[in-house]
Parts: structure tokens; sequence; C-alpha cells
């Protein structure tokens, strides 16, 4: 299980603030002005921080001193499983683990980060024959977590609970029943979501996301915007959907309503960062999305390169950075009738293992050691030498 994550953010402090016309659930940052405040709410200060929380897989069924071995799950035998977890094994996580997690961070991080990134997954595996999962074992335990980040960052405002930092969620495959499948919305789970998260999702954008499970959120006014994209429509595992390239398809409507996203804030002169639960992961032998969404998304984060500052995301449990070569783009492939040249490129499967990580690492080492080195600083040259290294990364940005 991988819990959380520390980001810096890639640019300066806000200069101005726009009021919005609604008073939100959540209250945006905004600059640090004692002489401006937003409705009743007084301005907290940027700290130039956020936390991304993913994989958190609460299991209400672990069992200290139980078996982390073979169908036992943490669930049952005996064996190592610890009190707060059973690290470097399948089991998910004992409430005891989910508990001090969010003590750590509302005694540690709560009053030093600006919003916060929460990437899915956020139910256990269906990893036990003898406990199998239910939708209703799904729902409560993001009722759970859900109520975890109330604890910490929520406030009392009259009848209801306001957010001191935006909260920004996404769906995991392990969120829904069966996993990995997420069918064409609106249905059961973009619907029961729409309820879990209402006070996550701007108002606005809840009947758009009851259709196909994303949205955004201006978490600094003006300045910057987290897209929540819902990656199960991308994911190579979801036999419910078929790729990015058949209008009929929501992965497709789904990067038309993020291309059009990112040139809204292109004309607004503001930045974007994109987040997800399955992350665009490919190599030369495997790859986690359809190619025809991994070839959108791709030519989107290079047409887009000025506005988007990063992107985060999870289910891989491994920490890393990930590059989209322009280069790989075929444009051919995002017609509605080509045919996908990498379908018989395998995918990671349901999950990603110690074994498929090492081939995958291994995989973009190589890729890595192409990347072009900036030039030495200390030579008279160096002008010269900072263009064609530009050059070289496709531009300033």
């Amino acid at each position: 299980m991988r819990l959380l994550r520390e980001a810096s953010l890639l640019f300066g402090a806000v200069d101005a603030v726009l009021t919005a016309p609604f008073e939100p659930a959540q209250h945006p940052l905004v600059p640090s002005d004692p002489q401006t405040v937003v409705g009743d709410t007084a301005h907290r200060k940027l700290h130039g921080r956020f936390l991304q929380i993913t994989d958190l897989h609460p299991d209400p069924f672990y069992k200290v001193y139980s078996s982390p071995n073979g169908d036992a799950a943490c669930h049952s035998k005996s064996g190592a499983a610890g009190y707060y977890g059973a690290e470097a094994t399948d089991c998910d996580s004992p409430l005891t683990l989910i508990n001090e997690t969010f003590k750590w961070i509302d005694e540690n991080l709560k009053d030093s980060i600006d919003f916060v990134i929460w990437t899915g997954d956020s139910a256990r595996h269906d990893n036990d024959e003898r406990n199998p999962r239910s939708r209703d074992q799904v729902i409560e335990s993001n009722e759970l977590m859900v109520e975890k980040f109330v604890q910490v960052f929520g406030k009392e405002s009259g009848r209801t609970k306001d957010f001191i930092i935006p909260v920004v969620p996404t769906y995991g495959n392990n969120d829904i029943l069966p996993h990995n499948v997420f069918t064409k919305g609106p249905n059961k789970w973009t619907k029961a979501y729409s309820k879990i998260w209402k006070k996550f999702i701007p108002e606005e954008q809840r009947h758009g996301f009851e259709r196909g499970g994303w949205f955004s959120v201006e978490v600094i006014p003006n300045q910057l915007v987290v897209f929540s994209l819902n990656t199960l429509y991308f994911f190579d595992s979801n036999a419910a959907v078929d790729g990015c390239s058949k209008k009929s398809e929501p992965g497709y409507e789904h990067m038309e309503w993020l291309r059009i996203q990112l040139q809204f804030l292109r004309e607004r002169g503001m930045k974007a960062i994109i987040m997800g639960h399955v992350p665009p992961a490919r190599t030369q032998s495997k790859q986690n999305w359809d190619e025809t969404c991994w070839q959108k998304y791709t030519l989107w984060t290079h047409r887009y390169r000025d506005v988007i500052v990063g992107s985060m995301y999870g289910h891989m449990n491994v920490d890393h950075f990930m590059l989209q070569d322009s280069e790989d783009i075929d444009l051919l492939t995002l017609r509605e009738d080509a045919e996908d040249h990498r379908k018989d490129i395998s995918s990671f499967g349901d999950e990603f293992t110690i074994q498929s990580a090492q081939d995958y690492l291994l995989d973009l080492r190589k890729r890595w050691s192409k990347l072009p080195g900036p030039p030495e600083t200390q030579e008279s040259s160096w002008p010269q030498k900072e263009s064609k290294y530009a050059d070289k990364i496709g531009g300033q940005w």
C-alpha cells in the first residue's frame, strides 16, 4: 500500500483573485492578503505544497498475527501480520494503519499544504474467497475514507461541514464491483459516488460527473485547476469499453472534455495538474492504457505543455516519473477506423507486482538513458548550447 506523497507546486505565489459566483462546499485557496476576504472565510496562506494520498485499501477483515501467505490474506491462520500492517506482502491495510496515518497528517501536514489529491483505491482487494466483496462493502469503505478527510480537513459551517482546503478524489479500479469493469455512464457507480463525494465535486459539475465520473476543481482561483480523470475508461483491463477513437465510446468523450478544458485554461492564463488512478505507463513490452487513449493523452500533454505543470497517479505502488514522448505520437491511430498497432502488447494486468515492476523499470531505465543532457553552464557558448538543448527537448516548455 502506498499511503501518501507530498509535492511542491511548480509556480509562484498567486497575485490576484476573482470572487466565485457561488459559495462552494470546498473553499479554494487564495492569496494571503489580510485586506481581502471571500464570503465569511478568511484566506489561508499559500504554502506551495500539496498532499497526494493513494491506494489506502482499508481492510475491515484484517487480523493481527494472521497469515499473509497464500489465500489467508491476513484474515485467517497464524502468521506475521502486524498491528499496523504486513508490509511487503499482498495484504491490505488494517484500520489501525488508516487511523494512524490520518492522525499523523492532522498533526504534521494539515496546516502546511494547499490541497489534497486522492487518487483512488479506497476499498480492499477481492483476494479472499471466504469473504467476497460486496457493493455495500465497497461503498462503506469509501464513505469511511470520506469521514477521515472530514475529521482532518473539515470545518463546521452552519449545518454542513465544509473543508478548509480542497480535496480532489478519483476512482480506483478496486472502488467498483467487479473491479476494473466500468460501463458507460450514467451508471450505478457514477450515481453512488456523486453522493459519496458530494462535497468534493463542484455543484455545477455534478450532472456531468454522473455521466462519466470526471470533473475539475479550481484549487487556487484563477491560477491552478486539478483535473480528476476517470482513467478506468482508458484502462486496458476494462472490458466494458473500447478505447478513445470511436465517438460512441466514453473514452472519446472524456478526452474531448479534457482537450476543451485545457484550451479554456490557456485562454485564462491558468495552469493545470492532471490526476487519476491508473497511470499512462507504456514501454516496448507492456502498457496500462488502450493505445488510442495513450495517443490522445500524449498529444494533449504535448500541445498544452504550457498549461500542464504535472500529473499524479496511483495504482502501481512505485514512486517514479513517467515521460510521454511526442515522437511516439501516431496521428493515424486517432482515426475512428484506425487499427490498434499495439493490440498484441500485453497489459500490466490487474495488479502491479514486484516481478512485473523489475522488467518495467529496466525498460524505463533504457529510455531515460537516451534523454539529452543539459549543456555545461561554465562554457562561454552557453546561450547557443542552451538553444540547441531546448530544441532537443521540444522547446522552452
